[in-house]
């Protein structure tokens, strides 16, 4: 190569290169300062400046700036006496971040094609099939219970529209229920722990717990309050929990089934694109 041309590629090259570390300095903006090979640019505190620039605004940048350099001086020193662990820490790093990116991409996929509804008879089937796995740790009741105010008006009309079992006698329950009882709940099933009902409906009457084991229908009455109950199922600790007490846990089970199904699929699928269109070669043999 003749040495005028040699001469000619070196100053080209080296002008590219002052160019292009220029270009690359003006779009960082100003140099606040500089540890090592690290640089704090101008930008990179925009958030904190205030354009008005008054002495109290320069009083935080400066603030910054010593907290960055600080910070930098034990970051290199840490490096230089961790030469060893660098490796690993920089490896739990990019683990982290692809284990964050792809759940990140697997919570948008679930959101966009999951479908979240459980029917009836998938629920049943599994709890058939599963039921001896939901044991019961505790006594279980399904009641309905009306807690009504001493003084509240037509107290005398409420047990005869709860004990009487008749649809017109429910409706009306429910609407004297909704703006006078103190709690209630009339629905066709709803199973609870004793302890939890006896504990939530706070009677001072001693006996509650007992009457709710031994009675399938009772009206307590206390100085501030009266109390319908009637026990329509119970289940003691250690039988198989009823199907409805479980079946919103089933129905978390059998969702995540169809999470792990979906993300399969999906993952499937992209391994076959991604071998149909030559993304990846593998060497070991």
């Amino acid at each position: 190569m003749r040495p005028a041309f040699t001469l000619a590629l070196f100053t080209f090259l080296f002008t590219s290169c002052s160019l292009f570390n220029k270009n690359e300095q003006e779009q960082k903006g100003k140099i606040l300062a500089q540890v090592g090979d690290r640089y704090l640019y101008l930008k990179d505190i925009g958030e904190i400046v205030n354009p008005s620039m008054d002495n109290d605004s320069a009083d935080i940048i400066n603030n910054y700036i010593n907290i960055w350099v600080k910070r930098q001086l034990l970051l290199l020193k840490a490096e230089e006496q961790l030469p060893e662990e660098i490796n690993e820490i920089e490896k739990k790093v990019q683990d982290y971040k692809e284990s964050l990116i792809i759940y990140r991409f697997e919570q948008e996929l679930i959101k966009q094609k999951l479908d979240t509804v459980i029917s009836s008879d998938a629920i049943s089937a599994y709890y058939e099939q599963y039921k001896n796995n939901f044991i019961l740790e505790f006594d279980v009741v399904d009641v309905s219970y009306v807690k009504l105010l001493s003084n509240s008006p037509t107290k005398d009309s409420v047990g005869d529209w709860f004990f009487s079992g008749s649809l017109e006698d429910l409706l009306k329950l429910e609407e004297f229920s909704s703006q006078y009882a103190v709690t209630y709940n009339l629905n066709e099933s709803n199973w609870i722990g004793a302890e939890l009902f006896v504990n939530m409906i706070s009677m001072e009457e001693g006996d509650f717990g007992d009457l709710l084991m031994r009675k399938e229908e009772f009206k307590l009455e206390e100085e501030n309050y009266s109390l319908f109950v009637k026990v329509k199922g119970k289940r003691l600790k250690g039988s198989e929990a009823p199907l409805e007490y479980v079946e919103d846990d089933i129905k978390k089970i059998l969702l995540n089934k169809n999470k792990i199904l979906l993300l399969d699929e999906i993952n499937d699928r992209i391994y076959s694109e991604g071998t149909k269109q030559n993304k990846f070669k593998i060497f070991f043999n």
